[in-house]
């Protein structure tokens, strides 16, 4: 029954539905493109570091801090761009979640069925949008490394750590 209800919810709400699919989108594109620029900026400090002193240990240097605080900030700004993008499409269904409570359905069983439709709408988006995100991390990396060629005594290369996609 519930799954035909989310089913039915999904199929009949299609600007709701495309909301958060395309916030959840955004959202992932831009946090990794975000988290892969810090990333490799990051192992560009590592090497310039290396190629500096011979030695792979980095402190904590402005710059290192610089991309912790502006990527923290950032993460939280998307996350809670998805955040709300959920809340605002539950608060238009509330007099629907009560009708629903109201003939019995208990709070465990709406949970379950809004967490399946978040689900459902944001999964698909998130992983195109952090693939997109990789491949314009990709590309804006490309553009940095060929105009920095001359600058550097040490090869750059784009690197896109696993955990860094999970994360």
């Amino acid at each position: 029954m519930w799954n035909a209800y989310s089913a039915s919810y999904i199929k009949n709400n299609k600007t709701g539905n495309r909301f958060i699919m395309v916030i959840s989108f955004l959202a992932a594109m831009m946090l990794s493109l975000v988290s892969g620029l810090f990333y490799n900026l990051w192992i560009d400090q590592v090497n310039q570091t290396i190629a500096e002193s011979g030695t792979s240990e980095v402190a904590f240097t402005p710059v290192v801090i610089a991309y912790i605080v502006v990527f923290t900030i950032a993460s939280l700004a998307l996350v809670m761009m998805i955040h709300h993008a959920f809340a605002a499409t539950m608060t238009n269904r509330i007099h629907q979640l009560g009708i629903l409570q109201s003939i019995g359905a208990t709070p465990r069983q709406i949970k379950s069925t809004l967490v399946n439709e978040v689900v459902v709408l944001s999964l698909p988006a998130i992983i195109v949008g952090s693939i997109i995100g990789i491949g314009l991390c990709w590309a804006v990396m490309s553009i940095i490394i060929g105009s920095t060629a001359n600058l550097r005594d040490y090869t750059l290369t784009f690197t896109y750590h696993p955990i860094v996609f999970i994360g």
